[in-house]
Order: structure tokens, then C-alpha cells, then sequence
């Protein structure tokens, strides 16, 4: 796959009939970084030589004063090594810096910052033409009862919600044009959140995105179009050409209509027993909040809600597995009723997240266009990632490899797996980042 230097140059359908849709380099649609990192004066192709240097807890001195042969002098077993290494790091900057978006940092962490959903009389959803995009590319929505979880609670919530998607993907969800496991939000009324009332919003809102996926969308608009943009640093760019979300391939997931899940008033009623409030005498902080936070959102309860829109799907969806595995839970809702085949179940937060990963690849396995569009997005990330590598690679042969920070990582890491041992990034090395030797990376939560 070809990375373009520039989005296509063509203007496509009239602009005033578009909807503006402002792009920025790096963005939630924009998240694949393809240069060489960030450094000095925040150039994206020249990476800090001095930040990653710092000493660190944990740190070995061995690694930080190993002086890196040049990359020409290193074995083909070595250079696979760092290659390797360094499409690793691809992925892990990715998701890190996403961490620092809007969409992640604020939407994901703080409950009064999560969108209101508008419902007008009659059944009409009250969103915003250019808000549109922020439902595409998403696998199901979170509904979140007013009186279901506080605050603090919200904030884990999102945590644990992108730590685990990037476990189940093995840190490389699709991200790019906004994709991700769900969107949250909530009712702006005071009107209690009964699930007949959800149901007919969702799918409101499902026909409501439907009819506007071949609506135009423009973003370079307010005079961006006639500008010379710089080469980018981050992919993938938008077309230039105003066309519809569909050929931006903005699109309605497989199971967005078919299924959401709903945080009710009863999803904290459940408490295992006593949270850890020790650290242990050689635990690492990290660990012991990580640990802190996984056993507070395991006690957090979803429904998992079928529409009945499910004749797109190549089979419909069934609960029974779950309560055939002992994992469903009584779903203890006066409004509800089971039948024979359940339409809602209520289950841990963990499992709904698997049970819809798990949709996601039978959906994939079973229907071409399902299969045709995960591929294309693998292979996408694929060539961002090679692309980044290469650069990498290219920049450390021409400055050095002790001179790039990504190549003086990736041989550090390369070094400490061949020794059996590990290479720990604290932070992002696009924002100065520590290294400690002696336990696997994992991939940490903001």
C-alpha cells in the first residue's frame, strides 16, 4: 500500500453543500504517526537525543552507557531484532499519545464532559449534522443511567474500557478514523432510562445515521482547501475531495444497530469483597493502581441490549452461550422479561467486552464484506507501521543509532530480551520518556 505525501488534490462535489469537518495532523482520525518522532522545537523528524537518556527507577546502567554499533556493522539477526522492536513501538506510541486526545482524555475520563443525547417528540434524535462522525467507526454505543456511576467511577470506567481493548487486540486496535470499541453517552432529561425508551433511540439513531452515511464531508474547510499543506506526520490523511463519510470510509460497524450496552443504576450493586489498599513491599506503583483499578471495575455490571436489528448480521445474535458458561448475571430490571431466546443480559463489564470482540471476529470469519474491510484496515496499519520503520531506520543510519531515540529503544530492548530480561517504557518517548530494566512492558493506562 501507497502512503501519500498529500491528500488527492481533487475538490469533488460543491463545498457549501459539505459538511465541515475540520482535520488536524494529529487526531483521533489522524493517529498513525509516520515520521520519526517528535524532538527539539517539536519537529516531528528530528527525535529527542537527550530525554530518553534520564535515569529512571529500576534503571541498569548497562544499557544506558552501551554504545550502539552502527547500523551496517549489526547482524541480520540483530537488525530483524530491532525491527521488530521498533513496529512494537509504533503501536504503544499510538496508543499512548491517543491517551492525550479529547476523545480519550476528557469524553473517557470525566462524566460531565461525555455527549447528551437530544430526544425530540416525535421519536427524533437531535444530533448535529457535523456530530455525526463521531458515531461512525464505533462497534456498539454505552448508554450510562444518570444515577449508575459517580464521577471517579466514570473515569476507571474509560481506563479499564481502553486497556482492554488494547489486550484483546495485542495493542493494536484499529484506531485510525476515529475507530474504537464504543462511544459513551447519556440523556439530558430527567426522564427515567427504561429499556423500551433506549431501544427506540438506538435504532432512531441508527436510521438517523443511515440516512446521512452518503452525505458530503469536507475536512479542509473555511479556506483550507486553497492552502499548501506541509508533508504529514501522521496518518491516514483525509482526501481533499468532498465526498460522502462512506468513501471516506467513515461507515456503520457490523454491530452498532444490532446491539448496545447499557451502565444502569444497578451496575455498582455488586461488591467481591474488600478492595486492595496496600502495596505490596516491592510492588511497583503502577502495578499496585493497575491492580486497584481492575478489581474496582470488576465489580461494574452492564446490560448487554439486542434492537432485533440483526437481518444484516450472517447469523443473529444470541445470549444463550453466556448463561450456558455460568457468566450471566439476573438482569433484575422490572422493565424487562425474559423469553425464550433473551433479548438483554446482564453480565461483568470484562465479559461484554469480549462477547463483543468475539462478535466482531465471527461476523469477520463469516461475511466477505466483514472480512474485506478488517483486512483492508490491517494491512492499512501495516503499511503506517512499515512506512514509520523505515524512516526510523533511514534517520539512525544517516544521524547514528544512539542519535534517534526510537532505534536507541528498540537495540536496548532487542539487547534485554536476547539477556531475558525486559525493557520498560514509563512514558511516551514523544513526551520524554524513562526506561527501567528488569520487567515486561505492559501496556499502561493514562
Amino acid at each position: 500500500m501507497d502512503i501519500p505525501d498529500q491528500p488527492a488534490n481533487e475538490t469533488g462535489n460543491d463545498s457549501t453543500q459539505a459538511i465541515p469537518v475540520e482535520f488536524h495532523n494529529f487526531s483521533v482520525h489522524s493517529p498513525y504517526l509516520i515520521t520519526c518522532g517528535p524532538g527539539p522545537n517539536d519537529d516531528p523528524t528530528m527525535p529527542d537525543t537527550e530525554q530518553y537518556r534520564q535515569e529512571g527507577p529500576g534503571q541498569d546502567s548497562r544499557y544506558l552507557t552501551t554504545i550502539s554499533p552502527p547500523w551496517q556493522s549489526l547482524s541480520e539477526e540483530m537488525q530483524h531484532s530491532i525491527r521488530r522492536e521498533l513496529k512494537i513501538l509504533f503501536f504503544e506510541e499510538t496508543a499512548n499519545e491517543l491517551r492525550s486526545m479529547d476523545t480519550y482524555a476528557v469524553r473517557w475520563r470525566q462524566i460531565l464532559d461525555i455527549p447528551f443525547v437530544k430526544w425530540r417528540r416525535p421519536e427524533e434524535v437531535d444530533i448535529e449534522l457535523r456530530g455525526i462522525i463521531e458515531f461512525l467507526n464505533k462497534e456498539v454505543m454505552i448508554y450510562l443511567d444518570q444515577e449508575s456511576i459517580n464521577y471517579s467511577n466514570y473515569g476507571k470506567l474509560g481506563r479499564y474500557i481502553y486497556r482492554k481493548w488494547l489486550h484483546l487486540y495485542n495493542g493494536r486496535p484499529p484506531f485510525q478514523r476515529d475507530s474504537y470499541l464504543a462511544i459513551a453517552a447519556r440523556f439530558q432529561d430527567g426522564e427515567p432510562n427504561g429499556l423500551d425508551r433506549l431501544s427506540k433511540y438506538h435504532k432512531a439513531l441508527s436510521q438517523m445515521l443511515s440516512a446521512h452515511l452518503d452525505d458530503c464531508v469536507d475536512f479542509y474547510p473555511y479556506g483550507q482547501r486553497s492552502q499548501t499543506l506541509t508533508p504529514p506526520h501522521f496518518q491516514p490523511i483525509p482526501d481533499r475531495a468532498i465526498q460522502s463519510f462512506r468513501d471516506h470510509k467513515y461507515l456503520i460497524r457490523p454491530l452498532f444497530r444490532a446491539l448496545y450496552i447499557f451502565v444502569d443504576g444497578q451496575a455498582l450493586a455488586e461488591y467481591p469483597g474488600p478492595l486492595p489498599t496496600r502495596r505490596g513491599e516491592a510492588e511497583y506503583w503502577l502495578d499496585y493502581s493497575q491492580r486497584r483499578l481492575i478489581q474496582t471495575i470488576s465489580r461494574v455490571t452492564v446490560l448487554l441490549v439486542k434492537t432485533g436489528d440483526e437481518s444484516h448480521l450472517s447469523s443473529p445474535i444470541s445470549f444463550l452461550p453466556l448463561f450456558d458458561s455460568g457468566l450471566a448475571l439476573p438482569v433484575n430490571r422490572l422493565d424487562y422479561e425474559d423469553g425464550i431466546e433473551p433479548a438483554v443480559v446482564r453480565v461483568r463489564l470484562d465479559t461484554a467486552i469480549l462477547f463483543v470482540w468475539e462478535l466482531l471476529n465471527k461476523e469477520e470469519a463469516a461475511s466477505q464484506e466483514a472480512a474485506d474491510e478488517a483486512k483492508r484496515r490491517r494491512e492499512e496499519q501495516e503499511a503506517f507501521c512499515e512506512a514509520w520503520v523505515n524512516r526510523v531506520i533511514a534517520h539512525s543510519q544517516e544521524v547514528g543509532t544512539d542519535a534517534n531515540g526510537y532505534s536507541w529503544l528498540a537495540i536496548r530492548r532487542a539487547l534485554a530480551k536476547k539477556n531475558s530480561e525486559a525493557l520498560m517504557t514509563i512514558r511516551s518517548i514523544r513526551g520524554g520518556s524513562r526506561y527501567g530494566i528488569g520487567r515486561p512492558y505492559d501496556s499502561r493506562i493514562w
